[in-house]
């Protein structure tokens, strides 16, 4: 999902609160929790954009929802946005709120594609390097990709290494196709 810059400035003015206020892992959970109900429910997206929904309604439906599974400060911030008419950038503000957490907490996620399930060796080895690199906390999110022949996909913010047999292939293919077998020796 696309991250404004209206989101980015809730999510910091969100997380500079939750800082503050010694609450930043709640916080952090209660908006993962948001994230995952705006993911998995198609219905409460479109609530949340609406325009037919009158605002106090919405405030009314979040609350009854969200009122005893998050803490107040995250639902107060969540009514806050509904009163200023702001609902609908719900999601974009819980992507960069989470984005801005792994980066004050040094979190990194990868997504690691591969044609199969790694081992826990595999994921340890591949955790290890990651963090060797970057320097950060790795945070793995695997993907299976059948259509993959060997090998492995790291994806990482806008960065990718592919290892991947048919990619190796192609490079090969690449690399042979600049020399001309054609030229005479003299």
């Amino acid at each position: 999902m696309k991250v404004t810059q209206v989101a980015i400035r809730y999510a910091r003015s969100l997380f500079d609160l939750a800082l503050e206020q010694e609450e930043l892992e709640e916080v952090y959970h209660d908006i993962r929790l948001l994230q995952q109900v705006c993911i998995e429910n198609k219905g409460f997206r479109l609530l949340l954009q609406s325009p037919i929904v009158q605002t106090d309604k919405k405030g009314r439906i979040v609350r009854e929802i969200f009122g005893k599974s998050i803490r107040p400060l995250t639902l107060n911030f969540i009514l806050l946005l509904a009163r200023k008419r702001r609902e609908s950038y719900i999601p974009p503000i819980a992507d960069a709120f989470i984005e801005q957490y792994q980066d004050y907490r040094k979190i990194l996620p990868v997504i690691v594609r591969t044609p199969g399930p790694l081992s826990d060796e595999t994921r340890a080895q591949a955790a290890s390097v990651m963090s060797k690199f970057t320097g950060a906390q790795i945070e793995f999110t695997e993907e299976t990709d059948p259509e993959l022949i060997g090998g492995f996909i790291l994806t990482w913010k806008d960065l990718q290494y592919d290892a991947t047999l048919s990619h190796q292939i192609e490079k090969l293919r690449r690399g042979v196709g600049k020399q001309n077998l054609y030229v005479k020796d003299r």
